[in-house]
């Protein structure tokens, strides 16, 4: 059995780090930030309510305040920017290809959040929504 790195986000909120989205399993996308880095996306995730129905959504900012990269596809061969979280009270989480998988596509709701809060523009946002390539 794997060891499960866990983390309290909140009073009753733990965030599960899986081993296998770090190990370069295959069939996997992997994070390519930090472990710190990861439980701090999805602490914001939760924080900027970036949820829907017990499916979140998160970004890695740099220190000046732009998205950035956060892990790789199954194959290691496109950076990713997106992640997913999954839960309820124990929650984990990976890097997305929202154009391997539409139902990775993050929720109409969470993208206009993203154009709200001018993290994205609206052509990426675009893109985003159809599944097409959209590079930082």
């Amino acid at each position: 059995m794997s060891r499960i790195n866990e983390t309290v986000i909140f009073s009753n909120i733990c965030y599960r780090s899986h081993p296998h989205h770090r190990n370069g399993a295959n069939n996997k996308s992997q994070w390519t930030i930090t472990a710190m880095q990861e439980f701090e996306c999805f602490r914001r995730c939760l924080t900027e309510n970036w949820i829907k129905e017990q499916i979140g959504w998160g970004l890695h900012f740099s220190d000046t305040s732009s998205v950035q990269y956060l892990g790789i596809d199954q194959n290691g061969t496109k950076q990713l920017f997106i992640a997913k979280f999954v839960g309820g009270q124990n929650w984990h989480g990976y890097p997305i290809d929202y154009q391997r998988c539409t139902d990775d596509i993050p929720d109409t709701e969470i993208l206009n959040k993203w154009l709200n809060l001018s993290i994205f523009p609206p052509t990426k946002i675009r893109k985003i929504t159809k599944g097409q390539p959209c590079s930082l």
